[in-house]
């Protein structure tokens, strides 16, 4: 039968295959929670160590024969997994109490024949870099290694064992493995592989990782994807950089089919050809169905064009413009491909310009020449994979991945800094032979981090912080409990860590913009947004898209100030929402929703400014830090200043709607303040019960204040149960509001102008015991000549400073009614005697 015959027989089964398959995993996958918020691909559904213990690495020691507890290799070890060998159990959660990097010596890392584990490298102190061997997710011949997840840690492997980074293999079964936000370098073959010629993995994912710098003379490769079994395997949002080829490889063994999805990766300053599949001298076909989507490949300075040789073998030369090549020079290659929106940028510079050239920039090779990309390999439609669907245009996904690839994408490390600078900047070498030397002795030589004492009481990978904030109790192991949303308490806090984010340039910019941060754009109720020391001027953010968010913070000499439309809303799944300002002078001026709770931190030295509109009904907001914070008003459940001062910002108008501020409850200890400025406040209380006398101590003490009032003014109150008033400054009122305004000494009634009915309400009370709504202005307790005198001096005055009675035409109404104040004065005169 001819080759051709043979090829087209081998097609079918493979699309016959492929639709099988395909279906199997949708029927599992379809309406499924995915394993966390991001995981995408054939291993999405992975669960890792949910349910399962906790595991602390308390030690970067190699420990190859696994006998030292509290390493990365002792966690690891099928003896000591609970589910996989003889310890019961479903599963564990691996953590990290120190940071720092894992010498590899003699032997490899392997996460071999165990099942339902975690690696959480976002929980250490300072970023887990693993260097001087390969780690393997690998499985022995009738054993299984499976439900892993591997996240937010570096392996930079350096000269040693001929072999790659990560390799994700087994002669047994290994499957349902999520390789997320790991920076893979250095290695001596691939970076990150999954299978080979005598292994096999399956439904794996590798996610937001890097696969760049691989070493050694011809074979600085990327990724090889084949198996010796039918597979499925995602390779989504990565960034490939520096190598010379196989970025990626996808293929098969012995006949077997790849169903593999090559989505919104970067491609980058390859040497030799970017991505292919074929060329092998195995006698049996490869067969590859694959999605390729929504991919931004960039030619570098080291992709030039003209013949090269691989292997000794001629090559295309038109290597700036192609994506990916089918090699026909060998082995028969039965290979069905969509494509759709990828884009390449071959000409050089800094600028992003690329184009979507379409099926012009994938080649057949022959072995002598370079054609066309063969019509009969072009498929019609994508293959139904898991997240055929959700492609972005390749412009967002390189925007993606410039700002959150790797292992630490909100603090990254120094090597993964210097490939996304050289990334944007048309920078880097391709084909290495070494590392970075100054890079890797700093690696090598890297202090260890360790977590304070008392950082989780009760072991259970979550730190008391952070349980305290949540409501939950830090003396109790409760990581196993489901939240609402149907992950535990602990899965929680992962998501928490890996959705940091941090405003990473030094210029004005929108939050919508994914290059503006490092670190996933924050915009969901697991992630928190920074904005540190990073600017050399004042920056604006525009917020110029909703979003919901965990936690914000500020810090740094140079303010920053968010602007609207928004709303940023602070919203937590359960407990405390925190704010935080640790240094500097910064304003947020978009509107901002409190959902939940709230905790707002200012350093002392510090100014954090609400000017925007403070949503906050029925929550409770939490001042602490000496700093300052100022808000517009506070509409709120309750205010606890528990250092500190919190300001509200002086109104045009003394007493103005827009200043007033309206809660239940009001908290100032002692060493706290709230400045009222020129505005009001409406407590509205339960049982008045001690309100009044608290709100005179509070005054009289200066912890109640105003830091605009002179002689003339001050802070005022009233029950209005007496008044009876059904508004004031602006807000309904009722006869359970304690109503506080800045106005006029001699003011009794709150009513922002001193008058014949404050007087009155001094004459009934004169010489008693009494609060400022009896006549006692100066605050201390009784009500007197003193009190009197106050209020005479600013009879018919208003808080505005000007006769009472002064109109828009600008005669003052006569006040006789003053002189009539002069009998009663003499007769109380007379009693005091």
């Amino acid at each position: 039968m001819p080759i051709r015959a043979r090829a087209l027989r081998s097609i079918r089964r493979a699309r016959l295959a492929a639709a099988a398959t395909t279906a199997l995993v949708l029927c599992s996958v379809a309406g499924a929670r995915p394993g966390f918020p991001g995981a995408e691909g054939f291993a999405a559904n992975a669960t890792g160590g949910r349910g399962g213990d906790v595991y602390h690495v308390t030690t970067l020691a190699d420990d190859p024969n696994h006998v030292i507890p509290g390493s990365l290799f002792y966690g690891l070890y099928e003896k000591h997994v609970p589910g996989s060998g003889t310890v019961p159990g479903v599963g564990r959660t691996i953590v990290f109490d120190v940071g720092g990097t894992i010498y590899l010596g003699n032997n490899t890392l392997d996460l071999k024949n165990i099942k339902n584990v975690t690696i959480a490298g976002q929980t250490a102190p300072s970023p887990i870099t693993i260097v001087g061997n390969t780690v393997q997710i690998t499985s022995s011949s009738g054993k299984e290694t499976s439900n892993i997840i591997l996240q937010h840690v570096a392996i930079r492997k350096g000269l040693d064992n001929s072999g790659d980074a990560l390799s994700i293999k087994g002669s047994g079964n290994t499957h349902t493995i999520m390789v997320d936000h790991v920076s893979g370098s250095w290695s001596e073959d691939e970076v990150i592989s999954v299978g080979g010629s005598t292994n096999r993995a399956n439904n794996v994912t590798v996610q937001y990782s890097t696969m760049s710098e691989a070493l050694t003379s011809g074979h600085q490769y990327g990724a090889l994807i084949r198996n010796n079994q039918d597979a499925r395997i995602s390779y989504n949002r990565n960034l490939f950089s520096n190598n010379a080829s196989r970025n990626p490889r996808p293929g098969s063994y012995l006949g077997t089919v790849l169903d593999f999805e090559f989505q919104n990766n970067v491609v980058y300053n390859w040497s030799d050809r970017a991505g292919y599949t074929g060329g092998a001298s195995q006698s049996q076909p490869e067969n590859v169905n694959m999605n390729f989507s929504g991919n931004y490949m960039i030619a570098g300075p080291s992709t030039v064009g003209g013949p090269t040789t691989a292997g000794g073998t001629p090559v295309t030369g038109a290597r700036r413009n192609t994506l990916f090549t089918k090699d026909a020079s060998n082995a028969p290659v039965n290979l069905q491909v969509y494509q759709e929106g990828n884009m390449i940028d071959w000409s050089a510079g800094a600028s992003r310009d690329g184009q979507d050239i379409g099926w012009t920039g994938f080649a057949n090779w022959n072995g002598t020449t370079s054609s066309a990309f063969p019509m009969t390999d072009r498929s019609g439609a994508p293959f139904n994979y898991p997240t055929a669907g959700s492609v972005d245009p390749a412009d967002v996904a390189y925007a993606k991945i410039v700002g959150g690839v790797g292992a630490w994408p909100w603090a990254r490390t120094a090597t993964d800094q210097r490939l996304i600078s050289e990334l944007q900047n048309y920078g880097g070498v391709a084909a290495q032979s070494t590392p970075n030397a100054t890079e890797w002795n700093a690696l090598v030589n890297q202090p260890m981090t360790t977590r304070p004492a008392g950082w989780d009481t009760d072991q259970d990978g979550m730190p008391n912080w952070w349980e305290t904030l949540r409501g939950f109790n830090p003396a109790a192991a409760d990581n196993n409990t489901l939240t609402t949303d149907g992950y535990t308490r602990l899965e929680k806090y992962l998501h928490f860590l890996s959705a940091q984010a941090n405003w990473g340039v030094d210029a004005d910019g929108v939050w919508s913009q994914y290059m503006n941060w490092r670190g996933m754009r924050p915009d969901n109720t697991d992630s928190s947004a920074g904005f540190g020391a990073v600017t050399t001027a004042p920056r604006t953010i525009t917020v110029d898209i909703p979003v919901s968010i965990a936690a914000m913070s500020f810090g740094g000499a140079h303010a920053y100030t968010l602007t609207g439309p928004g709303p940023i809303t602070l919203d937590v799944f359960a407990g405390t929402t925190t704010l935080e300002a640790t240094s500097g002078s910064h304003t947020i001026a978009a509107p901002l929703v409190l959902a939940d709770n709230a905790e707002v931190t200012v350093a002392g030295g510090s100014n954090l400014a609400i000017t925007g509109e403070l949503t906050a009904a029925g929550k409770t907001i939490t001042k602490k830090g000496d700093g300052l914070l100022a808000v517009s008003n506070v509409r709120a459940d309750a205010l606890n200043i528990v250092a500190g001062q919190v300001r509200v910002i002086a109104s045009g108008t003394p007493a103005a709607s827009a200043g007033t501020s309206v809660m239940k409850s009001l908290s100032i200890p002692a060493g706290s303040q709230l400045d009222l400025t020129n505005n009001a406040l409406v407590i509205d209380y339960t049982t008045l019960g001690s309100l009044l006398s608290d709100t005179r101590a509070r005054v009289s003490d200066g912890r109640l204040t105003s830091s605009v009032a002179d002689a003339d003014h001050g802070i005022g109150y009233a029950d209005n149960a007496t008044l009876g008033l059904t508004e004031f400054a602006g807000q309904a009122v009722d006869s359970t509001s304690l109503l506080v305004r800045y106005t006029r000494l001699g003011d009794a009634n709150v009513d922002g102008v001193v008058n014949i009915g404050d007087f009155s309400l001094l004459a009934a009370s004169f010489n008693q015991p009494g609060s400022w709504q009896a006549g006692d202005f100066n605050h201390d307790g009784s009500v007197n000549i003193a009190d009197f005198s106050l209020l005479a001096s600013n009879f018919n005055q208003s808080a505005l400073g000007r006769p009472a009675g002064l109109h828009a035409g600008g005669s003052a109404v006569p006040e006789p009614a003053f002189s009539l104040l002069l009998f009663p004065i003499t007769m109380l005169l007379r009693r005091m005697r």
